[in-house]
């Protein structure tokens, strides 16, 4: 990620409310929006379909006023235009969309980090509504490991000797899916580092039930914490059953191709 490009991110529990700030040499935009539990994963999804080509425009409202923003993009540069009714206009903005996606991602990782860090991660009960609800959280994980399993294949980063889906984070840290049944709607997932498998973490959607073998506390800050990685593995299993997709890593080349082509 370009060092100009910053992130800021709030979330009000209470409310609902959410802003998510970006900003660069020359401007900052502000998306904000009420029913956060709507709103992100509109926010995320709209971002992942502009960057894998499916979309060049669509519409976000701001849950809560008259407000709505219009997104698009070109495939290199990400254009945002506000319509604001306080104060009164149309404000535009333009950003690299591989830049801009990228700040998101990392000052969203961070954020969820710091909130492990406090205890308020994970949320002690299901609540309805929640801004940071497993549908939330989900779509994610899903719009990061997206990002960062296309970049690392833009990259030529991935190893191609391993089976499986594998992306790459800058940390060395790389998760990889070696078995995903759909019969069975069984997945499993692995982190691994320097070629060491530190967590292997088994999910059975038929039988609801969740196995995890080894941990990640010895990487430190390398990487995310194991309930981090446990409800990351969850929401891609979920995705890969739901959509039919027993070879991720063809999907993501698929994406990926249609999206340079």
């Amino acid at each position: 990620m370009d060092s100009n490009y910053k992130c800021f991110i709030d979330i009000r529990f209470s409310g609902g409310d959410i802003q998510f700030d970006v900003s660069n040499d020359t401007q900052l935009f502000s998306f904000k929006s009420g029913i956060g539990f709507v709103a992100i994963p509109h926010f995320f999804s709209t971002l992942s379909s502009l960057y894998k080509g499916e979309i060049s425009e669509a519409r976000l409202d701001c849950h809560g006023n008259f407000d709505y923003y219009i997104f698009s993009s070109d495939g290199t540069n990400l254009f945002i235009e506000h319509t604001s009714h306080y104060p009164d206009g149309i404000f535009n903005y333009q950003f690299k969309l591989k830049e801009y996606i990228e700040a998101i991602d990392t000052e969203f990782q961070k954020y969820l980090q710091q909130l492990e860090k406090e205890g308020i991660l994970p949320l002690k009960t299901k609540e309805f509504a929640h801004p940071l609800g497993d549908d939330v959280l989900n779509s994610f994980y899903e719009f990061s490991s997206l990002l960062n399993l296309m970049g690392a294949k833009m990259n030529d980063n991935i190893d191609k000797s391993n089976i499986g889906y594998t992306f790459f984070k800058p940390t060395g840290v790389r998760h990889e899916f070696p078995v995903v049944n759909l019969v069975k709607q069984q997945v499993i997932g692995t982190v691994l580092y320097k070629e060491k498998i530190y967590m292997t973490v088994v999910i059975d959607l038929q039988a609801n039930t969740i196995q995890v073998q080894g941990d990640v506390a010895e990487l430190g800050d390398l990487t995310i914490s194991r309930d981090s990685y446990i409800d990351m593995f969850k929401g891609q299993a979920k995705f890969f059953i739901d959509n039919n997709i027993s070879n991720p890593e063809k999907y993501y080349n698929d994406l990926i191709n249609n999206q340079s082509s």
